[in-house]
């Protein structure tokens, strides 16, 4: 379970710096067309990995199907804090497509994230 806390600080540290020190700061945000796609990848992983070791604490253990659905719910959270504050949306595509491209991302994120959270604490 120490593993999983190390691993998840680590890539929230490391999404933390990317969107604002790299992102924002240096704009790539909206000058590179994939860096949208790498955060929204690490935050799916992040996310799911952070639930998988909340979950653990109280002895509950889910299956990949389960925290792959809470890192999708929480992609779709994202997506509606994203519409309600109007700061969603590409420069490179429509705001549909961009929506749909981000949950599809942290789809992808969260699967990664939900083998990984299962190999640690089976370990």
């Amino acid at each position: 379970m120490f593993r999983l806390f190390i691993l998840q600080s680590l890539v929230i540290t490391l999404i933390a710096y990317l969107y604002v020190v790299v992102g924002l700061e240096e704009g790539l945000v909206f000058r590179l067309w994939w860096f949208d796609i790498l955060l929204h990848l690490l935050g799916g992983f992040w996310s799911v990995l952070a639930l998988a070791w909340f979950f653990s604490f109280f002895g509950i253990r889910l299956s990949f199907w389960q925290l792959f659905a809470c890192g999708l719910a929480v992609g779709l959270a994202w997506e509606a804090f994203e519409y309600a504050f109007d700061i969603g949306g590409s420069n490179f595509m429509s705001y549909q497509a961009d929506t749909a491209k981000d949950l599809i991302d942290d789809c992808l994120g969260g699967s990664l994230g939900a083998y990984l959270a299962l190999r640690l604490l089976r370990a």
